[in-house]
């Protein structure tokens, strides 16, 4: 994979996490307190860190990802995730972190193209959303 093709697919996963985050805090009356970091492609695999304050916000984001649409079909070909300890020592030792590796379906995305399958609800829905907190926050790349 080419460097210019290595930085589109980065763009376009930071891009599609940042859908993913607003979906899931649109009309909340507080931004969440995540935190996208670490952002890495290898070939058809993407890596990222998710951290928060509270535990929800990232878990809440990753269910985001898997229901992500483009053109009809599921952006993502797989989305796997797991608790992860900070990247460095200054980082918040409090905070929740959450590695999260995407199997990319498509090379480069237009935001304005990502759709979301229907939520479950009922049930399906194994958790309520509680209401965020203040400040977003996005590590440069």
């Amino acid at each position: 994979m080419s460097s210019e093709s290595t930085a589109s697919l980065l763009c376009s996963v930071n891009e599609a996490v940042l859908v993913a985050r607003k979906e899931v805090f649109a009309g909340t009356p507080e931004d969440p307190r995540l935190v996208v970091s670490g952002t890495q492609c290898r070939t058809i695999r993407c890596r990222f860190i998710l951290r928060s304050p509270f535990e929800y916000e990232p878990r809440l984001v990753i269910d985001a990802l898997r229901r992500q649409t483009y053109d009809g079909e599921p952006l993502w070909r797989m989305v796997e995730s797991e608790p992860t300890d900070p990247s460095a020592p200054h980082s918040p030792q409090e905070d929740y972190y959450v590695q999260v590796t995407v199997g990319v379906s498509v090379d480069s995305v237009n935001t304005e193209e990502i759709g979301f399958e229907a939520e479950k609800t009922g049930a399906e829905n194994h958790h309520q959303r509680p209401a965020p907190r203040p400040h977003i926050l996005v590590s440069p790349l």
